[in-house]
């Protein structure tokens, strides 16, 4: 008996914290960061690792110089895009071109 009644309290506790809770929306600035980077190394995957790092550190960076520095993170961006496509004329032939666009959001909501 005194087991049954420890258990049904221990399972009204439990269903008073699993109430589900309205989370709250993230708040995000309504215009879009658009950066581009390029890379031009000799190694194919390099060039290509190289182009992606550099748009998010640029996007990274622009964020937070616009917005602040809860709006840096690629990861809770709205409407992000990562594009890159590689290049085969102009003056720097061989070059991989990467465009990175987003909506910032604030990461702390």
């Amino acid at each position: 008996m005194l087991f049954r009644t420890l258990l049904f309290a221990i399972a009204a506790m439990a269903m008073t914290f699993i109430i589900p809770v309205k989370s709250a929306k993230a708040f995000c600035v309504n215009k879009q960061v658009v950066v581009h980077a390029q890379s031009a190394a000799l190694v194919k995957k390099a060039r290509i690792r190289r182009a992606k790092r550099r748009a998010q550190r640029r996007w990274k960076r622009m964020a937070k110089r616009k917005f602040g520095d809860q709006f840096k993170s690629f990861g809770y961006a709205r409407n992000s895009s990562l594009t890159c496509n590689f290049v085969r004329s102009g003056p720097k032939k061989n070059l991989y071109y990467c465009i990175m666009r987003g909506t910032p959001c604030d990461a702390n909501r």
